[in-house]
C-alpha cells in the first residue's frame, strides 16, 4: 500500500504483477525514497508484547503508533472476563502508554454490521464494536464514511456539501475532539494508489475499490 501510493502506480497491478513499464521504472526510481522511510511493522497481537515493543521503538525516535485493529488485540485477564473487560483494559493501556512516551497512538477499530441493515450508512460513535471504552479513552474519535460503496450518489443534509457528488470522495468526521469542537472534513480518495488528497487537489480518479483492475472516470 506504501508502494502504491509513494511509487504512484496501480495497486491492483501491483499485487497481480501486472505492472506497466512506467510503473516498473517508478519503483525503482522510488525505491530508495521507499527504503529511507522510518516505518516500522509489527505482527504481534498480545497486548503487553505490543507494549513492550512499542516503548523499545520510542527510544529510537518512533512518535506515531498505529494499532490495526483494537479489536484484534489480545489480553489474558481471568477466566471469567467479558469481552468488553478486555476492550477496556486494552484502551485505556495504550492511552497510558501514550501518555507515558509522549507519542500519537492512534487505533483503528471495527464497526458493527448492524451500520449495513441501516436506510442512512454514515457511521456513529455507537457503530463502534465494545464502544463504551474506547469512546472515554480516546482523545480523538474519527469517522470515515464512502457513500459511494453504498452506491449513494449525491451527499446528504447531515454535511455541509448536500447534493453534490459522491464520486471518489470520503467524509472524515472528527466526532470527538476532547481539546477542541467536532467537525467535518471531506477528502478525495484515490483507491487504485491508495492515496488520501484534500478536497480541493486537482487528480485523477480512479476506480476506489483496491484489487478491482478496473479504471472509472
Amino acid at each position: 500500500r506504501a508502494m502504491a501510493d509513494i511509487c504512484n502506480v496501480s495497486f491492483y497491478r501491483l499485487m497481480t504483477g501486472k505492472l506497466k513499464e512506467s510503473e516498473i521504472k517508478s519503483i525503482y526510481d522510488n525505491s530508495d525514497t521507499l527504503h529511507k522511510i522510518p516505518l516500522f511493522y509489527d505482527e504481534s497481537i498480545e497486548l503487553y508484547t505490543i507494549c513492550s515493543k512499542i516503548r523499545k521503538m520510542a527510544k529510537n525516535g518512533v512518535k506515531l503508533v498505529c494499532v490495526d485493529y483494537v479489536q484484534i488485540v489480545r489480553v489474558s485477564l481471568n477466566r471469567n472476563s467479558t469481552r468488553e473487560q478486555e476492550i477496556s483494559t486494552i484502551s485505556s493501556t495504550l492511552k497510558q502508554l501514550a501518555k507515558e512516551l509522549n507519542i500519537v497512538i492512534i487505533g483503528l477499530a471495527q464497526l458493527l454490521r448492524e451500520i449495513d441493515k441501516r436506510a442512512v450508512k454514515r457511521p456513529m460513535i455507537s457503530d463502534l464494536r465494545e464502544s463504551s471504552s474506547l469512546e472515554s479513552d480516546a482523545d480523538m474519535i474519527w469517522l470515515l464514511y464512502r457513500p459511494e460503496i453504498y452506491k449513494v450518489s449525491t451527499w446528504d443534509s447531515a454535511c455541509d456539501w448536500e447534493g453534490q457528488d459522491t464520486n471518489g470522495q470520503m467524509e472524515v468526521n472528527v466526532a470527538k475532539f476532547r481539546n477542541g469542537a467536532p467537525f467535518q472534513e471531506r477528502v478525495k480518495f484515490w483507491g487504485d494508489h491508495q492515496r488520501i488528497f484534500d478536497y480541493g487537489t486537482e487528480a485523477q480518479y480512479y476506480n476506489p475499490v483496491p484489487n478491482s483492475g478496473g479504471v472509472q472516470t
